[in-house]
């Protein structure tokens, strides 16, 4: 049941390797994304004062991982104070246009 609730809240077709080391990568990276889009919407959930129900998982997600491709570079070199510093930049996104029925398009 959650590796079909996992399935559905990231929008996984289907596995892409035949190998077993493959396939747990794949699982893998897909529970991280997972948890951490849960920590992001959790921590805007806070520092906005709104709900945990307020944000959309989806819309999150989607930001979490346009965030992460985007700085990916510079996430592999960082300090631990500027990659602290990237996790404010993401809750901040996320907090103003992760929310439910809003229609803010990414410029």
């Amino acid at each position: 049941m959650f590796f079909n609730h996992l399935k559905h809240a990231l929008h996984v077709e289907a596995l892409f390797s035949r190998t077993e080391n493959g396939i747990l990568v794949e699982v893998y990276s897909a529970l991280i994304l997972y948890l951490l889009t849960q920590i992001v919407i959790a921590l805007a959930a806070v520092q906005t004062g709104q709900p945990l129900e307020a944000f959309s998982f989806k819309k999150s997600c989607e930001l979490v991982k346009a965030f992460v491709w985007t700085h990916l570079a510079s996430l592999l070199r960082r300090t631990k104070g500027a990659l602290l510093n990237l996790l404010r930049q993401l809750v901040q996104a996320v907090a103003s246009m992760g929310r439910r029925n809003q229609r803010t398009v990414l410029a």
